[in-house]
């Protein structure tokens, strides 16, 4: 799956669980500083954003080292 589709995949699910960023642009610094905030007292959504963010990050990176080379 591609990064585009991971970065939908988790807004929606988030979105779905009434957790909306406010400001106007997303995947920026702030927006990461909201993300890495985000804590869910239930274990089954914290897992499932833990998954969905990692994801996120894990192509984040691989996309940064495949640019570098």
């Amino acid at each position: 799956m591609d990064l585009g589709r991971n970065r939908q995949r988790l807004m929606k699910s988030l979105l779905r669980k009434g957790n909306v960023y406010s400001a106007t642009k997303y995947w920026t610094t702030s927006h990461y500083k909201w993300l890495n905030n985000l804590h869910f007292e239930n274990e089954i959504l914290q897992e499932t954003f833990n998954d969905y963010y990692s994801r996120v990050r894990v192509q984040e990176e691989n996309l940064k080292a495949m640019d570098q080379e």
